[in-house]
């Protein structure tokens, strides 16, 4: 019989939640030579600090002179805008978000509103390539993955707690979303549940974080409804632990309803179910990220915070258990579904292995001879 583990051995086996993660360099769809490498971060603040100020004097009236004045800014400031694109954003420091928010949004600029021949003097093309090739990879797939992985970064520093500046990311994510739509109408594909493209990793996330960054900007029409539905749609049928997305989805969804004053049984189902996940799993998700959702500046309470005691429940230090953290690792082993997406079962044999039930009877059946 195995020993059980305690919750301090548990806790030292859980990453911590407020430990930055070391920076390194990711971008979807982009493979990487084996020899690259992050600039400094010394010169990442250097150049970031200057960027301030080339912002401030930017004159962005007229397109032709915004385009020049971004291709200016990366090439006086190569460290900030090499940074702010490929170094993943969870590894970024603080002091630099500013810095790769005008970054990338001058590098979407000229990606959006550049003419050919700027796209093949920023883009790169490998020697072996003929002028054919080459000419495709800069003006059409390049821009492709570098606008996608730009503006998703982007929306990602808008976002932020400590920024908290969503309705700027919404034109960006927007235009992803419909681009993609689009593409996927022509097909008859749902792509907010699986994405058309070859490219799927690239697009994952996409109507996740347009639903979310509409949510957080204040917008409760009929259009945030929806994207904040197909959302939580794509989410119930991924295998990705994405709890604390999901709960703050059917927090935002559940305030929609009640500022539109329709589907009331729904709104307050979805509020019971964020309040009582919320009672079981206090620290699950960052504090941060929920005074985020519950708490926008000049919009009256949630009744979500509401029943749950208002603005001193952050303040209240829950106990860690050994409960909690064996919740939070509950995963289907045939699917790798996880809760709160599916209601998990345990095996009664070994008490060990957890099961969504659906998942289980199709892998039984597939193989019963």
């Amino acid at each position: 019989m195995s020993t059980p583990i305690s919750v301090q051995e548990v806790q030292t086996l859980t990453p911590n939640a407020n430990q930055q993660p070391k920076p390194r360099a990711f971008s979807e769809g982009i493979t990487l030579p084996a020899d690259f490498r992050l600039p400094l971060l010394d010169k990442v603040r250097g150049d970031a600090a200057k960027i301030t100020e080339f912002a401030r004097n930017r004159d962005d009236a007229d397109s032709d002179v915004g385009v020049q004045r971004a291709l200016a800014c990366n090439k006086l400031h190569p460290n900030i805008a090499k940074w702010s694109f490929f170094a993943q954003p969870d590894g970024t420091p603080d002091d630099l978000y500013e810095g790769c928010i005008f970054a990338l949004t001058m590098i979407i600029r000229i990606l959006r509103e550049g003419d050919e021949d700027v796209l093949q003097r920023i883009v790169r093309t490998r020697p072996e390539q003929d002028l054919a090739a080459a000419r495709l990879t800069a003006v059409q797939f390049a821009p492709f993955f570098t606008v996608i992985n730009a503006s998703l970064k982007l929306a990602h520093y808008l976002m932020l707690p400590e920024i908290d500046r969503s309705a700027e990311a919404v034109p960006y994510l927007k235009m992803l979303a419909e681009e993609d739509i689009r593409t996927s109408t022509q097909i008859g594909a749902l792509p907010w549940i699986r994405s058309p493209h070859v490219f799927v990793l690239v697009l994952r996330f996409l109507y996740l974080r347009y639903a979310l960054a509409l949510a957080l900007s204040g917008s409760t029409d009929t259009k945030t409804k929806l994207m904040l539905e197909r959302a939580i749609e794509g989410l119930m049928q991924s295998d990705a632990k994405l709890t604390t997305e999901l709960i703050i989805l059917k927090l935002h969804l559940a305030h929609v309803h009640r500022c539109q004053n329709i589907r009331t049984a729904e709104a307050k189902e979805n509020e019971r179910y964020v309040i009582k996940f919320l009672r079981k799993n206090p620290n699950v998700i960052s504090h941060a990220y929920l005074k985020q959702a519950l708490i926008r500046p000049g919009q009256p309470e949630r009744h979500v915070l509401t029943a749950l005691g208002g603005s001193a429940w952050f303040d209240k230090e829950a106990k860690q258990t050994f409960k909690m953290h064996e919740r939070a690792g509950r995963m289907c082993f045939t699917c790798s579904v996880r809760e709160p997406q599916k209601t998990l079962a345990r095996c009664g044999g070994c008490q060990h292995v957890w099961y969504w039930y659906l998942s289980f009877f199709w892998l039984t059946a597939k193989h019963k001879y």
